[in-house]
């Protein structure tokens, strides 16, 4: 989440960029060598992570239609 807006941004700083490379990335490398995970878990927690990431981005989206808007009528 702060890293990769990062790179598609060419370099604009991402508000907790240094605590994911400093903190997140190391701690999550080791959890993974330390519960000694096979491939197959390792890319599947990357895909429910994904997704539950993405659930509040689809939700911001979806509030800006016009079906979810309460000030129109009728």
């Amino acid at each position: 989440m702060h890293v990769f807006p990062f790179i598609l941004k060419r370099g604009r700083f991402s508000p907790g960029l240094i605590t994911a490379e400093l903190l997140f990335w190391p701690l999550g490398y080791f959890t993974v060598m330390a519960a000694q995970l096979d491939a197959r878990t390792v890319v599947m927690a990357f895909v429910v992570g994904g997704a539950l990431l993405a659930t509040p981005i689809g939700f911001l989206v979806q509030k800006q239609r016009s079906y979810f808007d309460q000030t129109r009528l009728g």
